[in-house]
């Protein structure tokens, strides 16, 4: 390999690892699967989006959810409504009525209600949905595994979430040559990577 000819300046290397069972350990996420009707109903309030903004690529804004479940259950939330395995998954639990509330702000705010005249007593059918949705505890390592020498065929909800656990694990302080130091935190975004500090 022959080094890269750079212009002065401060640069950071990375490195891939390889995802193992046993580099993920007891991992845990905490995951909801919508189901058809729910997904449905998340599409009509795209729809409404939509027509609210005279453009089709429009989407509600699930960004205000993800937000502030973030914000709430420790940093690591995401949510894929669309595609043939919508979901909602995090690295905490998330109380059933915290998540009705979030869903029926988010859906206030997608339709244009003003923030102070949301009821958030007064759930939308598709906030209550996503918040009756069963909430199930998954082992990342265990969907990772190989059989016989092939690759691991996991659903998409493991890639968005086994990172959040490695990230945890590689903060801190790296030793990297001549006794230079690099400080790692992890990401607060919820993309599960580490910055430097």
């Amino acid at each position: 390999m022959t080094a890269q000819r750079r212009e002065p300046g401060r640069y950071l290397d990375t490195l891939a690892y390889h995802c193992t069972p046993e580099l993920v350990g007891d991992d845990v996420v905490y995951l909801r699967h919508l189901t058809t009707e729910t997904q449905s109903l998340w599409k009509d309030l795209d729809q409404t989006c939509q027509q609210r903004y005279g453009n089709e690529s429009a989407q509600a804004p699930y960004s205000i959810a993800t937000t502030v479940l973030s914000v709430l259950t420790g940093g690591y939330v995401h949510f894929e409504p669309g595609g043939p395995q919508p979901f909602l998954a995090s690295r905490e639990p998330i109380d059933e009525k915290l998540l009705c509330r979030v869903f029926t702000l988010t859906h206030g705010l997608a339709q244009g209600t003003a923030i102070h005249e949301i009821d958030l007593r007064q759930a939308p059918q598709v906030a209550q949905a996503i918040a009756e949705t069963p909430e199930i505890q998954v082992h990342l390592a265990d969907h990772i595994r190989r059989q016989a020498g092939t690759q691991p065929i996991a659903p998409n909800w493991v890639f968005r979430t086994i990172t959040w656990g490695l990230a945890q694990k590689l903060a801190g302080d790296w030793k990297v040559r001549d006794g230079l130091t690099i400080p790692l935190r992890a990401d607060v975004t919820g993309q599960g990577c580490c910055v430097v500090a």
